[in-house]
């Protein structure tokens, strides 16, 4: 378990200070695939849940980042497959972030067939951090606070200003 620990702290400084070297000052956009993980201490029970996700996001010059993304989630006896818009919000004078998140998901039970529903989650932080999730799958609906973190990986940097060609990864 240390050396678990160890690896992502280590993740987590390198891409803190990758992302923090590429925003530019100007509008742009990012691209974003990577792993994800969320320990869930609320609603029905303690647990873990691992994942890919996905995600394109738009940084205009004024106001706040938007973003899509597509995910697939993976909890013991369960898999889910996920949509969301996201916003992200900058805390001023502090270099934390604060988000919100919803959209479609599709559950695959061990016992059930599939199952649609949605979910919306607020979080603070960017890469890792806490959440709080709202999910509501067919009849049942969940709120659980939780903790996670990602490993995002840039595929591409597209700069908006013309005299700037597009970086690719």
């Amino acid at each position: 378990m240390k050396i678990l620990f160890k690896i992502i702290i280590l993740v987590v400084v390198l891409h803190v200070s990758v992302f923090a070297s590429i925003f530019p000052s100007e509008e742009f956009s990012l691209g974003l695939i990577g792993p994800t993980i969320h320990y869930n201490f609320g609603g029905e029970k303690k647990h873990w849940s691992f994942g890919l996700e996905l995600s394109y996001w738009e940084f205009p010059e004024k106001g706040w980042p938007v973003s899509v993304d597509l995910g697939i989630e993976f909890e013991r006896g369960k898999l889910r497959i996920y949509k969301e818009f996201q916003a992200l919000v900058p805390i001023p004078s502090t270099g934390a972030f604060t988000g919100v998140s919803v959209g479609p998901v599709i559950e695959k039970a061990q016992n059930n067939g599939l199952t649609i529903g949605f979910q919306f989650s607020g979080w603070l932080a960017l890469f890792g951090g806490i959440d709080l999730r709202y999910r509501r799958i067919g009849h049942n609906g969940i709120l659980s606070p939780g903790i996670f973190l990602k490993g995002p990986i840039p595929y591409s940097i597209m700069r908006k200003i013309s005299r700037y060609p597009p970086v690719r990864f």
